[in-house]
């Protein structure tokens, strides 16, 4: 019988396998049993993009990372799921971990699960390697790899992307990222972990089947969830153990999930560790058990490993953040403890770490301590417990080993320490109440000496091998008389003697330390000298910061440095210290900044100074090379009558200056201060003038608050965002201010001599906050009918979707500024003044007055009133209104709120709106008007918009004499109408007539959707205005307000002063 053979040509292979494809789309049907979990389709639509699948030709390998439990495989299933109906051939393949020495058969068992797997054929046989790439050399394949640890687990199934047929997809699956780059897999999907909003999902769906928990479970389910982590693994585990449970189950089981591992979480974490090479586990254990939350440089210090964080790092189970801190999952935290746990069979002396108050307490008190121990941390939280740690003086002799010791505030220690274990490499006990450290101390190993608060009057005799020593922190040590001999500390980089009160001097050892980087006396009250001739290339910050007894500064030799601490600058901090006067005459620039500096010093590598308190009139005289200076800081020097000339500090970005009272001027030398960011003032109470020529180009913050004898407006910079000018004698804020296109806060409460400000301020557009409160002279807003019509124009000419993205831009930014404008107790302003700032601002408002303006359609007096909606707005997605009330002052005794707010109902239903965490209505001197906008969208509200009748409010300690509110976006007709019956019910509580009422008025258009307002408003100040043509210029203001609304934005009396 002889053989059929088939040919078949190219093409007509191309044909059958798009044929095939075509059946197998029509006859396949995706599963479905993913659809349900939240946020799912977020990470396949992600990984779809990145796998490019519209590219036919191309074979592209992507991988999978995360840490443990955070939902790869389920990620991997599901995608799998949306993907095979694509493939003809495909195979999700799990990675089992085996053992044996047999690595050829090993090999030859994943090709045969994988080949098998893909074709279908459970009895192929694989006689040798490399028969993967041989059958699906022109196969197009989806091939999804899962819980991979091994390299050659890869190299063996999915060597390379060429060994199948053009439009294949290899996903891989994996913890380890160096795997992934091994193995030059690029494209790397990072799961990360869910939002808060989407975790609290998570646990709801598996513990009550819906995406919320009921009322009475709200604070436990948030509890339930922080604990998981927001850990997909442990949110659906948690949640499943709890479900159908009571809410007193669910309380009695808070305490065991607060201290303890849910078993199915542990076995499934514990993988992930078992797979570490051992000195892995160990730094995995030190990390969960200690320096969680420690800075990495600090603790690769202690621990002398690099390698360990770099492998932790890549198998995701610590991760660095951006500012250089490890950060462990709280579920992988407590597993190491777990584990640390069970290998001391319950014997807390037999662990390796200890971090629990009670275990600690019970090895230190009882004295079984064995060699085992490594660690005894006692956590923050516990550091104030009522209980103390008694420490007998031999508590610490079976711990042979012990390497870090951090206990806080609890050294109760009623006889002296005998014994400190050898290989100590971190002691951190506040509060020590040891008087020197124990004579058989040797500190060879001594990494972090951290003793603050203690009562140290030294530390040991002679000298000690303090080769590893690198911190030396014993602030705050009162009765410290002396620091011990530091001949070998030659790689110490930081000591700390902050308030050491009794100490005189350093010993001149501290001249070997030529690694130091930060060195701190501030506060060392009886320091009188330092050693003479100190090399410390490497010193980058020393603060003597109140020293009133050190008569000689040191001549210290200071060079720039590479490591970054602080921020890799040198700094000189030298307040309130009293110099030697003794010096020799004819001193020239570097003699007269021995008064505060070495003669030795480089001024050209200073970065900053700050001379604090200094006691001079002048620092130096001439020009000096400055050009590494970035800020100076001169405050406090009462004596200084000028600031010495600083045109080469071209990199000076801050000068502090306040309460220099004896200057008069800064030099316009001042002008070449190019990068100059922060110029503060305060209480220069000598200040009268500053320079006028100048414009320094990045100034952003001038706080000249406090000047009071200056009296003109400072004009030294138009880029200015922050401008501090409260209790200064300025008389007027004067035209140019619309230069002022940056300004965002102007401060100017309390200038009594204020007696006009420019109706230019209402053109800057970036102006949040401006507060005149207390400027009682005011008298005038220098009239200027262009403001409103400029502010018509920048709405104008740019498109409305335009200025609504504007605007929302604009309010958010403010959202913590409180933005308003305050004129509170500003009694002489007069009615053209009062009109021009209502007219031409669309900020909320606060002014003194007695009654709501006519312009409110709906007024009342009282705290309450009731609206009543028209026809036309109830088809409107949101409601948007606009409120006044007249607050009377603060009754003397009367306690107040700090805020103002207001209920809103709606068909019964209550809605509360708090507009002000800081109100100070106690400023008010008299009634004040608050304006302020607001609105509800239709989601807000009940059911549909089928009411008529909204009831509003208004809640103060203060009393509330009057409110009004007007209802945006209806038409002329209504709004009329409203006004008339408001007018009536008015007369009929008040029992006056309509001409005694003398309230003030407006006028609204409906145009194109645009509400007009003409905000001509007396506030209660005499008879109306007879400029009544201004509703083109009024256009803009209520347009604004209104779109500031409709961006749901509340903006309701806001009327803090600061």
């Amino acid at each position: 019988m002889k053989q059929l053979t088939i040919v078949i040509r190219p093409s007509e292979a191309a044909m059958i396998e798009e044929l095939a494809e075509d059946v197998l789309r029509k006859t396949m049907t995706p599963s479905d049993d993913f659809g349900d979990l939240v946020g799912i389709e977020n990470h396949i639509e992600a990984i779809k993009s990145v796998l490019c699948l519209e590219s036919k030709e191309a074979r592209i390998m992507v991988g999978i990372w995360g840490q443990s439990g955070i939902g790869k495989s389920t990620i991997g299933r599901a995608l799998y799921s949306k993907l095979s109906i694509q493939f003809h051939h495909r195979a999700f393949i799990t990675y089992k971990s085996t053992s044996g020495s047999d690595v050829s058969g090993m090999k030859l068992r994943w090709e045969k699960e994988l080949l098998s797997e893909i074709l279908g054929q459970k009895d192929i046989k694989i006689e040798h390697f490399g028969v993967v790439e041989q059958r699906l050399k022109q196969q197009k394949v989806l091939i999804l790899l899962d819980d991979v640890d091994s390299l050659e687990f890869l190299k063996t199934l999915v060597g390379k992307a060429e060994w199948f047929g053009s439009g294949s997809r290899i996903i891989v699956i994996t913890q380890d990222r160096q795997l992934l780059k091994a193995h030059e897999i690029d494209l790397i999907y990072e799961v990360e972990f869910p939002s808060e909003h989407l975790a609290l999902t998570m646990l709801c769906r598996s513990a009550f089947g819906k995406d919320s928990p009921p009322d009475d479970f709200k604070e436990l389910a948030f509890e339930v969830a922080k604990l998981a982590g927001n850990l997909p693994l442990g949110l659906s585990v948690l949640g499943s153990s709890l479900k159908g449970r009571t809410k007193e189950w669910w309380m009695e089981m808070m305490p065991r999930l607060r201290n303890g591992l849910n078993g199915d979480i542990m076995k499934t974490l514990r993988v992930s560790y078992d797979r570490l090479h051992q000195k892995d586990q160990d730094m995995f254990l030190y990390i969960a058990c200690l320096f969680n939350g420690f800075e990495v440089s600090y603790v690769k210090d202690l621990l002398k490993d690099n390698v360990g964080f770099t492998m932790l790092t890549e198998k995701s189970l610590i991760r660095i953040t951006p500012d250089g801190y490890i950060e462990m999952h709280n579920l992988l935290e407590k597993l190491g403890r777990e584990i640390d746990r069970a290998k001391s069979k319950g014997n807390p002396g037999k662990r390796r770490f200890l971090t629990n108050f009670e275990d600690i307490h019970e090895v230190v008190t009882e004295k079984t301590g064995t060699e085992t121990l490594l660690g005894i941390r006692l956590p923050f939280e516990e550091y104030f417990s009522t209980r103390p740690l008694l420490i007998d003086k031999e508590s610490f002799k079976g711990m042979r080993n012990l390497q870090y010791l951090e206990i806080g505030y609890y050294g109760d220690l009623p006889q002296s320490l005998v014994y400190l274990p050898l290989k100590l490499r971190l002691l951190d006990w506040d509060d020590c109440p040891l008087k020197s450290l124990p004579s058989t101390f040797k500190a060879e190993y001594l990494v972090n000496l951290i003793m603050k608060y203690s009562k140290l009057e030294k530390l040991w005799e002679g000298t000690l091998p303090l080769g590893s020593l690198k911190e030396m922190n014993l602030r705050y040590s009162n009765n410290l008389k002396e620091i011990p001999d530091l001949s070998l500390a030659i790689n110490l980089e930081e000591l700390d003697l902050v308030g050491c009160k009794s100490l005189v001097t350093l010993p001149s050892s501290i001249q070997n330390a030529t690694k130091l980087i930060y060195l701190d006396m501030s506060d060392c009250k009886k320091l009188e000298s330092f050693p003479t001739d100190l090399n410390l290339e490497s010193l980058e910050y020393l603060n003597l910061t109140g020293c009133p007894n050190l008569r000689n500064f040191p001549a210290i030799k200071m060079g720039c440095s590479d490591v970054d601490f602080p921020e890799g600058r040198n700094e000189i901090v030298v307040e309130d210290c009293f110099w030697n006067k003794n010096l020799p005459a004819g001193l020239d620039y570097l003699d007269c900044l021995t008064r505060c500096m070495p003669c030795e010093f480089r001024p050209e590598q200073l970065a900053f100074l700050n001379v604090r308190g200094y006691k001079h009139e002048k620092l130096w005289e001439g020009i000096q090379s400055l050009g590494s200076l970035e800020g100076m800081d001169l405050s406090e020097s009462e004596n200084l009558t000028e600031i010495p000339d600083l045109s080469k500090a071209t990199k000076l970005e801050s000068l502090i200056l306040n309460n220099c009272k004896s200057l008069v001027t800064l030099p316009s030398t001042i002008g070449n201060l190019h990068r100059l960011v922060r110029l503060e003032m305060k209480e220069c109470t000598g200040l009268e003038v500053l320079p006028t020529d100048v414009n320094l180009s990045s100034l952003m913050i001038l706080d000249l608050s406090g000047c009071s004898s200056l009296r003109t407006f400072p004009l030294i910079s138009t880029r200015i965002e922050c401008l501090y000018l409260q209790n200064t004698a300025i008389e007027e804020v004067p035209c140019c201010i619309e230069d002022f296109t940056r300004l965002t806060v102007l401060m100017m409460y309390c200038c009594q001599r204020l007696k006009t400000i420019s109706p230019n301020i209402f053109r800057l557009t970036r102006l949040e906050l401006a507060d005149f409160t207390d400027c009682r002279g005011v008298i005038k807003a220098l009239s200027d009918a262009t403001v409103v019509a400029t502010m018509e124009d920048h709405v104008s000419c740019v498109p409305l979707s335009e200025n609504i993205e504007y605007i929302w831009d604009k309010l958010y930014r403010v959202a913590y500024l409180q933005e308003h404008f305050s004129f509170r107790n500003c009694f002489k302003l007069d009615r053209d003044a009062r009109e021009l700032i209502l007219r031409s601002c669309f900020k909320p408002v606060a002014l003194p007055g007695e009654e709501i303006p006519k312009y409110f359609t709906y007024r009342a007096y009282g705290d309450s009133l009731t609206v009543i909606v028209p026809q036309s707005s109830l088809s409107q997605n949101f409601l948007r209104f606009k409120a006044c009330v007249v607050v009377e002052p603060l009754s003397k005794g009367k306690g107040f709120y700090p805020f103002l707010k207001v209920n809103v109902g709606f068909n019964g239903k209550q809605y509360q709106k708090s507009f002000s965490k800081d109100a100070e209505l106690e400023l008010c001197k008299t009634d004040h008007l608050f304006f302020c906008s607001f609105k509800f969208r239709s989601e807000d509200l009940p059911s549909k918009l089928n009411f008529n009748d909204v009831e509003f409010k208004f809640c103060c300690s203060n009393r509330i004499k009057e409110c009004g509110v007007r209802l945006m976006y209806v038409s002329q007709e209504e709004n009329n109408q409203q006004t008339t019956r408001s007018e009536k019910r008015m007369r009929m509580t008040s029992g006056t007539s309509e001409e005694d009422i003398n309230l003030p008025y407006g006028l609204i258009v409906a145009d194109t959707g645009l509400a007009a307002l003409n905000m001509e408003l007396s506030l209660g100040q005499g008879e109306p205005s007879s400029s009544t043509s201004l509703e083109g210029e009024a256009l803009c203001v209520d347009y604004m307000i209104t779109e500031e609304q409709d961006k749901g934005i509340p903006i309701l009396f806001p009327v803090s002063g600061n």
